[in-house]
C-alpha cells in the first residue's frame, strides 16, 4: 500500500523549500516510475493488490494561500494513481484500489487505511470514522506519522481490535515521536 507523503510539496511550510532538490511534478513522475518498476518486478512473482491513498498533506496542491484540505481534489497523489493505473491497464494479475481512504473486507475483516493528516486531538477518529460508516473497523493503518506504532484497542473486550502507524519509507525525522490521537 501506498500510504502517502509521497513526495514533499514547496507547500508545507517555507523552511522545508531549501531542502527540496525536486519540483513536485518532477517527484510524482519520478516516484511513479520507482513504482511502476517495482510492481513489474512483483507481479513476475505474483498477483498484486496494490494499495493507494490519494489524500496526504505533503503532496496537496495549497493554491493562492489554501489550507489543508481546502482543495483536497488538487492532490499529486492522484497523479501517481492515473500514472500507475495507466501503466498497468493491460496488465493481468494486478488490482489497484485508490481513494482518499480506504474501508475493506480481507478475509472477514474490515480494514481501513488512512493517511492520518485529518487525525485531530480528541482521540476519537477511528470511532467517528465507524459512526459516520455504520462498520466495526478490526485493522487500521495510517500513514503521516514520522514512527512505528501498533495499538491495541479494547483487547478483552471479546475482540481485538488494531491500528498500526505506517511511516514513510524514507523520512529524516524517522525516529520522532509525535503524540497519540487516535
Amino acid at each position: 500500500a501506498e500510504m502517502g507523503d509521497l513526495i514533499d510539496g514547496a507547500t508545507l511550510r517555507a523552511s522545508q523549500l531549501m531542502k527540496i532538490k525536486a519540483g513536485m511534478v518532477t517527484q510524482i513522475i519520478e516516484a511513479s516510475r520507482i513504482y511502476m518498476r517495482m510492481l513489474e518486478n512483483l507481479l513476475e512473482h505474483v498477483n498484486i493488490t496494490f494499495l493507494v491513498l490519494e489524500s496526504s498533506n505533503h503532496s496537496q496542491i495549497r493554491n493562492l494561500g489554501t489550507k489543508q484540505n481546502e482543495l483536497a481534489e488538487e492532490d499529486m497523489m492522484r497523479i501517481f494513481t492515473e500514472f500507475i493505473k495507466t501503466a498497468f491497464s493491460k496488465q493481468k494479475g494486478i488490482k489497484i484500489i485508490a481513494g482518499e481512504d480506504l474501508l475493506l473486507d480481507i478475509m472477514g475483516y474490515t480494514f481501513f487505511f488512512g493517511h492520518g493528516h485529518l487525525i485531530r486531538g480528541n482521540g476519537k477518529y477511528v470511532e467517528s470514522v465507524q459512526d459516520d460508516r455504520n462498520v466495526m473497523i478490526d485493522y487500521a493503518f495510517f500513514g503521516h506519522f514520522h514512527h512505528t506504532r501498533q495499538i491495541d484497542r479494547r483487547a478483552g473486550e471479546g475482540y481485538d481490535k488494531k491500528l498500526f502507524y505506517v511511516p514513510t519509507a524514507d523520512r529524516e525525522d524517522r525516529g520522532r515521536y509525535e503524540k497519540d490521537k487516535l
